[in-house]
């Protein structure tokens, strides 16, 4: 509630970082808790969760273009056809929006705290911080197997080569799991992993083979043929609070964010996944929680 959230740059080619971009070229802050991003058809959104606002930006000048806001508590954003999906904290609602304007268009029922989302062969998965995950059409119907029985405040999800959905719980209610589903028809797992501590991110590559797992305050890679939290494999540790991961664009890299006490500034390192070192590391504003790799 600081209004204070900021946008920063990490060029990956010169591995140089530019700080608060947002309000610099804009000449205005960004507003309170920058909660995700999404990039799509050359466009940066932005979504800020207590500003209860969606932003609209060139994505090469960073410049505004429009933005909406009484959008509630929003989340995640995600194109489905030419629309975005947008969940919600406490709506009990998955807004439509206008790709161009911004504006809601039409609401979905989603009872509770709605997360990520992903689409997976022809409909849309959306994490339910209580129940699950929720399957939908593309239209807003909901699917013919309407809910996937994942575990509480599952949060993250992700689509492996094989097509299967992998659903990540950040343990909120004193556990975390990460669940593998091999068919919307599933309504069980047919993979249950329980890590040794809390999830705070999980990742695909770009070929789908590897999740990359923010656990406790360790990064793990897991192949998605594994079964259990043994065949996981150490990549880091050491880290103050973990609280967001993300691949370069390239998958060379490894983009790591801590976020250290929680109220002074956080960190971000840059892991490079072949010598498994950590070539850079800079400083950001408070609680660095999420990347946007174009």
């Amino acid at each position: 509630m600081w209004g204070n959230a900021q946008l920063d740059i990490i060029d990956m080619d010169s591995l140089s970082f530019q700080s608060n971009v947002f309000e610099r070229i804009n000449n205005k802050p960004l507003g309170d808790v920058l909660q995700s991003a999404l990039i799509w058809d050359d466009f940066v959104y932005l979504v800020v969760n207590n500003s209860g606002k969606v932003i609209k930006l060139n994505s090469k000048t960073l410049k505004l273009i429009n933005s909406q806001a009484g959008l509630g508590s929003p989340r995640y954003l995600l194109p489905v056809g030419n629309r975005l999906w947008l969940t919600d904290l406490y709506s009990s609602k998955i807004s439509i929006l206008d790709s161009g304007t911004l504006q809601k268009l039409a609401e979905i029922p989603a009872s509770g705290w709605t997360e990520t989302m992903v689409q997976w062969n022809s409909l849309v998965a959306v994490a339910s911080y209580r129940k699950g995950v929720y399957l939908f059409n593309t239209d807003g119907t909901a699917a013919a197997q309407p809910i996937l029985r994942g575990d509480s405040t599952s949060k993250f999800l992700t689509v492996d080569s094989y097509n299967r959905l992998w659903v990540a719980s950040t343990g909120g209610a004193g556990f975390s799991s990460l669940k593998r589903f091999d068919s919307p028809y599933s309504v069980n797992p047919t993979v249950s992993i329980v890590p040794p501590a809390a999830i705070s991110q999980v990742i695909s590559n770009k070929k789908g083979d590897t999740l990359y797992l923010a656990v406790g305050n360790t990064i793990w890679s897991l192949p998605v043929s594994a079964t259990r939290m043994e065949d996981a494999i150490l990549l880091a540790d050491g880290f103050k609070q973990l609280y967001g991961l993300n691949l370069s664009k390239d998958g060379k890299y490894l983009l790591i964010a801590d976020a250290n006490d929680y109220v002074s500034n956080g960190k971000v390192f840059v892991f490079d996944l072949q010598s498994k070192t950590t070539l850079k590391t800079f400083e950001t504003g408070v609680n660095p929680n999420g990347f946007l790799s174009y």
